[in-house]
């Protein structure tokens, strides 16, 4: 959601998990898109999904097509919490965490934030989503995509 990030509550060194991404198992050819969706409907109902299955291990038999979902209703801290890596912010330069796939004891495989250097307290997370620009991306993330490949 604009205006919120992901911010350290204490200091991580590279290697540490940071937060973990959960949400809704779901396959990429099961999401249902409406005819009647605008693009910018389908833009907000995709920008919260997270490709497990290409970043998971091949010996967890994951489907590569396994997304999980972070639902509208669930996309604001007030409403669920027990996961927060969907909070982080993107950057092209200047991530200080990077994606991985991780065993949750409780949730399974699941996504999570790994930090790449080290990161104060206090420090907003910023990660690459590495959106697949074959599919329909969000307009700001395409905007910034032309702007970062003409620098």
């Amino acid at each position: 959601m604009a205006g919120e990030g992901l911010f350290a509550k204490k200091m991580f060194s590279p290697g540490d998990l940071i937060s973990y991404y959960g949400g809704q198992k779901v396959l990429k050819r099961n999401i249902i898109q409406k005819p009647n969706m605008t693009l910018s409907q389908i833009s907000s109902s995709s920008s919260y999904l997270f490709s497990l299955g290409l970043v998971s291990p091949s010996w967890w038999g994951y489907p590569t097509d396994l997304l999980l979902d972070v639902g509208a209703e669930y996309r604001a801290v007030e409403r669920y919490r027990s996961t927060l890596a969907h909070k982080a912010n993107h950057a092209f330069l200047g991530s200080n965490a990077f994606y991985a796939s991780v065993d949750h004891p409780a949730m399974g495989g699941v996504g999570c934030l790994v930090a790449i250097m080290e990161i104060a307290e206090d420090d907003e997370i910023y990660v690459d989503y590495n959106y697949d620009s074959d599919t329909l991306v969000p307009s700001w993330y395409s905007e910034a995509f032309k702007n970062h490949e003409l620098e």
